[in-house]
């Protein structure tokens, strides 16, 4: 298979942009996931993606014979996709991972979170351990949870994040969300997140 080397043109990187965009909305609305094992190398594993057992990973591969990327969370025997990854590729933003991505597994390894920081309005991602392997956990609205403690409106937000640090315990994840608001002021807070067994996480507080 053949990868079209050339770096893309503006027109191209929007409609890179969008397919990123569609490979998030299938990732929430429970479709397959955009890749499959035979589109898979080990070259092409994340930096600092695998599990703390070893056993899974997250990976950037192309969309059949395709120029179109997407990253996936996969075994790291590269026999099994799991679920599609709210993460954009190199290839669809030009920026490197490091710095950008931040994936943070717990010591179980039967929950992981991650984050993209390229969108203006970023947001956590959680996986959980499932029968079938990892599903999406739904994730409560931190930004709104941040404003309320900070008693800032959300109009007044011009761009956030909400950056996994790590797991203070196997089923909680520290996040920290942070904001710039009009004005210029920065703001940021650490919110503690629930992940049980089942359902839907739960924002247990502030840090």
């Amino acid at each position: 298979m053949k990868m079209d080397a050339r770096a893309p043109g503006p027109a191209m990187k929007g409609k890179l942009i969008i397919a990123f965009a569609l490979c998030a909305f299938s990732l929430f609305a429970g479709e397959p996931p955009p890749l499959s094992p035979s589109d898979l190398s080990k070259e092409r594993i994340l930096p600092e993606s695998k599990s703390p057992n070893g056993q899974f990973c997250f990976i950037e591969g192309n969309v059949g014979p395709t120029t179109r990327t997407a990253i996936v969370l996969a075994s790291t025997d590269l026999q099994r996709v799991f679920a599609g990854a709210d993460l954009a590729t190199r290839y669809s933003t030009d920026k490197p991972y490091k710095g950008r991505i931040v994936i943070v597994w717990n010591s179980a390894s039967d929950r992981v979170a991650t984050h993209d920081n390229s969108a203006k309005q970023s947001r956590v991602s959680i996986f959980r351990a499932s029968e079938g392997g990892f599903a999406t956990v739904p994730v409560p609205d931190l930004l709104e949870a941040a404003c309320q403690a900070w008693g800032v409106k959300r109009e007044a937000i011009l761009s956030s994040g909400q950056r996994p640090i790590k797991w203070t315990a196997p089923e909680v994840l520290a996040v920290e969300v942070s904001a710039k608001v009009k004005g210029g002021k920065e703001r940021k807070i650490m919110l503690e997140v629930e992940v049980p067994e089942s359902g839907a996480a739960v924002v247990r507080g502030e840090r």
